[in-house]
């Protein structure tokens, strides 16, 4: 009778977590933003037929990359502008995409939902570099924390050039243990499971793989971010005394720097 009784308060805790998982991952909601000047408005369309709305930062002079930018769990395409004009400044066009759910795009945000969201953002800018006729450019994937989940996930389903990933984790049992201050969490337990590590350990090792992480974080320990590094076979790139949100990971002159970088190499 106690065995029983265990185990439904186990079902029924498992089952407690499996239902509150996605309203605390994804921090969705919020207005559309409108496209300030020289930003232009695009619609993805993904596989399961949302309309997404995103933006596109076209490059100044001689294009010399495009990059996919996908934001963390709270992010957005507003948020991210500052950067996409940086990196439109060193040549590199930037795709600045939010996922289903956020900023006045439809739908709820899930591990597959995001996953399509990131497949259509590819397939778009695909077709615009064709449309461009710019010749052939590395394609770069920009992710940070859940936006490096998200750009792990599409590099295994449509591989880039190159792959920069910012405060990764190696998957969201990892993550969340941490978080809590746990020993593990139990992956069956997750409707989103994020297999970060074993996603770019898969990668072809012509992808030039970059990660980076900030040596003060408290959301994803720069631990979580070695192992992703080391599943990648690269080294880690810590900024010390940054935390999850410090704004030169975020947007600043650093982080555009770092992708210029992995532009370089994937050459």
């Amino acid at each position: 009778m106690a065995l029983a009784v265990i185990a439904g308060v186990v079902v029924a805790l498992g089952g407690l977590v499996m239902l509150l998982q996605r309203p605390m991952l994804y921090l969705a909601g919020g207005q559309e933003p409108q496209a300030p000047p020289g930003v232009e408005e695009v619609t993805l369309r993904t596989a399961d037929e949302h309309a997404l709305g995103a933006w596109w930062v076209p490059p100044e002079g001689e294009p010399q990359a495009a990059a996919v930018v996908l934001p963390g769990n709270a992010g957005t395409r507003a948020n991210r502008e500052p950067l996409g004009r940086l990196l439109a400044q060193a040549g590199i066009g930037a795709l600045l995409v939010d996922y289903r759910g956020y900023a006045g795009n439809p739908g709820r945000p899930s591990e597959e939902g995001l996953r399509r969201d990131a497949r259509a953002a590819r397939d778009w800018l695909d077709d615009r570099l064709a449309d461009d006729e710019a010749g052939e450019v590395p394609v770069l994937y920009v992710g940070e924390s859940l936006g490096a989940a998200v750009a792990a996930g599409l590099a295994h389903d449509a591989p880039p050039d190159g792959l920069l990933l910012r405060s990764p984790f190696p998957s969201l049992a990892r993550a969340a243990a941490a978080a809590y201050g746990l020993p593990a969490v139990p992956a069956w337990l997750l409707p989103d499971r994020y297999p970060v590590a074993e996603q770019v350990a898969a990668l072809d090792d012509d992808v030039v793989v970059e990660v980076l992480a900030g040596g003060e974080d408290r959301i994803v320990p720069p631990e979580l971010s070695q192992e992703v590094a080391e599943a990648a076979a690269v080294d880690l790139v810590v900024l010390d005394d940054a935390g999850h949100n410090d704004p030169r990971w975020l947007d600043g002159a650093l982080l555009e720097q770092r992708v210029r970088a992995v532009r370089d190499a994937a050459r």
